[in-house]
């Protein structure tokens, strides 16, 4: 009755948390658009009068975009699976379809959180084999500690609290309250913070890289 995280059913857990981990395995993807080895790009457009702030948006919101249209596809095939094995995940099929597309859009932040994230780890390497090694293991590891896969109260209870307030934890209550309807403005602002943080992390690495290299 109490559900095994967040007052949501195993399934359901399952759901959002492997949906969260497919969106910070997605950024491997894009390991070849974002790994720059020199820079000479950057301090041109940066003498034609597009500074640090400029370039990081543009290339953020770009990114996030493409990310957006990719989860959409994955979030398709999720369901298609879903239906074609008879899977039962109750908090989504009690849902109207209306309540459904907007559970869909209710992503779009998450998408955004997970994006700023990577774009910033590509930012701090060189090289894509380093920033595929990199983006694995900040991925898995901070998946596995926020309860994408087990449930935080699996956990001891000092893990419990820091797992919840991680970016990604925040991301998975967010995604569950989103699911069962409840109220997710707390948690919006939380992860609105984070995207700011890491928005603010990347141009100031952006800005070092192209006036010391």
């Amino acid at each position: 009755e109490l559900g095994i995280s967040n007052s949501i059913s195993f399934t359901g857990h399952l759901f959002t948390g492997i949906l969260l981990l497919l969106m910070l395995l997605w950024g491997i993807n894009c390991v070849s658009l974002l790994v720059r080895g020199e820079s000479s790009l950057l301090k041109i457009l940066h003498t034609k009068g597009m500074d640090c702030r400029k370039q990081v948006t543009a290339e953020v919101a770009a990114y996030c975009i493409l990310q957006c249209v990719s989860l959409f596809c994955v979030f398709l095939c999720i369901i298609v699976i879903k239906s074609a094995f008879g899977l039962s995940i109750r908090e989504w099929d009690v849902l109207e379809a209306g309540e459904k597309f907007m559970f869909l859009l209710k992503m779009i932040p998450v998408v955004i959180l997970t994006g700023t994230l990577q774009a910033f780890l590509y930012e701090l390497v060189s090289n894509v084999v380093t920033g595929v090694l990199l983006q694995f293991m900040v991925a898995v590891s901070m998946a596995y500690v926020s309860g994408c896969i087990y449930p935080l109260s699996f956990f001891p209870e000092v893990m419990q609290m820091i797992g919840g307030y991680l970016p990604m934890g925040v991301a998975l209550r967010y995604l569950q309250r989103s699911l069962t309807l409840k109220n997710t403005w707390g948690e919006l602002f939380i992860i609105l913070l984070y995207i700011l943080l890491f928005l603010g992390l990347h141009m100031w690495k952006r800005n070092v890289r192209i006036t010391r290299e």
